[in-house]
């Protein structure tokens, strides 16, 4: 496992090493390139997700940390990055496939990614609830939508799809400012209906 927490999981830590992290130059050495193309063709991949990793700010990353527990932190964490736990902190390292400069970044952008989605899956709701609200309004690609609040910007709808029921959850995600959805599996609707899954 890439990260074995200790003791209680630190978020306010966590999300300062995190940027620590991805604040990190690459160190991409021209010596290592034959032709400038090639160079440039690395440098963009790591870019890209340089980019999207920079955009958040320690108390962006605490905020989508905030609402997992341990284990959805701990198990949202890329195989290859590692976290190890400091006397002060927390320690972030990556270990390469083939070439750390276009790879570490791109392996804490996979762990933001999973993290924002067990983000989401944290606001979704309880079955009974999901099932129970009125329909305040109809997406195509997402079904009913059966919550709204405009205070945490969440937004939660249902749908039901070869007899089995989706719950869709969507919120702005502070840092890239913009909204994040996920979709995912509740339960058979025939479970839900005759009382087995309640």
């Amino acid at each position: 496992m890439t990260f074995q927490p200790n003791n209680q999981i630190n978020k306010q830590e966590l999300a300062k090493a995190v940027v620590k992290y991805i604040k990190q130059k690459p160190g991409f050495d021209r010596n290592d390139y034959y032709n400038d193309s090639v160079y440039r063709a690395d440098y963009y991949r790591y870019k890209k997700d340089a980019d999207f990793n920079r955009n958040f700010s320690p108390a962006d990353i605490l905020e989508i940390l905030e609402p997992l527990n341990e284990q959805d932190i701990v198990k949202n964490v890329h195989q290859r990055v590692e976290i190890r736990e400091t006397e002060t902190g927390y320690t972030i390292g990556y270990t390469a496939g083939q070439y750390w400069c276009t790879e570490y970044q791109w392996g804490m952008r996979e762990t933001l990614k999973s993290w924002i989605n067990a983000h989401l899956v944290s606001h979704g709701l309880p079955l009974d609830q999901l099932m129970t609200l009125p329909v305040i309004e109809v997406h195509p690609k997402y079904g009913e939508l059966v919550y709204c609040d405009r205070e945490t910007e969440v937004s939660v709808w249902r749908s039901e799809r070869d007899g089995d029921i989706y719950q869709t959850v969507q919120r702005f995600i502070p840092g890239i400012a913009e909204y994040y959805v996920r979709t995912y599996y509740v339960t058979e609707a025939r479970l839900y209906r005759v009382g087995g899954a309640k």
